[in-house]
């Protein structure tokens, strides 16, 4: 059988010649394409990595009857960044009075506890957008309330694709 192999000695071992040439130029065309398109998931995965990650915030107790708490450095996201709270824990148990809970820095009254317990929220149901902030304004407390936040930091440019 090796008899009948003709070998063109005009033609280099090196260079591939004839039709099987165009099949393997577009085979490594497709492999590039395919590597770089692995490359860029595996980016677009780390980032999303670094740019969304879980918090938590323990915030101070209000220990006055009539006391506010309102902490813009650590009571929402920093600019450039998003909250998705989704728990929201009073921790310490009142023995009376209410606190009222508003987002945005006062602005829309959001819930009023009355006791210790936890607000849960879903996806995209309590998003703080960069300078908003939650609030929590006692009135008539008897003892303590120390509130915790639980949710999901993400920087602005990735809203939609977080809830998506």
């Amino acid at each position: 059988m090796m008899a009948d192999l003709k070998v063109d000695p005009d033609v280099p071992d090196d260079t591939p010649d004839g039709p099987g040439a165009a099949v393997w130029a577009s085979f490594a065309a497709s492999l590039d394409t395919v590597t770089a398109e692995l490359a860029a998931a595996r980016d677009h995965r780390e980032r999303m990595i670094r740019a969304i990650r879980p918090f938590k915030v323990t915030l101070p107790a209000i220990t006055t009857a009539a006391g506010l708490l309102d902490l813009p450095d650590i009571m929402g996201p920093r600019d450039g960044y998003v909250w998705d709270v989704h728990v929201i824990t009073l921790n310490t148990a009142m023995t009376g009075g209410t606190v009222i809970m508003s987002s945005g820095g006062g602005g829309t009254q959001e819930f009023v506890f009355s006791q210790a317990g936890l607000l849960q929220y879903g996806k995209g149901q309590m998003m703080l957008m960069p300078r908003d902030r939650l609030t929590f304004q006692a009135a008539g407390l008897t003892g303590s309330a120390q509130f915790c936040l639980r949710g999901t930091q993400m920087e602005v440019g990735l809203i939609a694709e977080y809830l998506l």
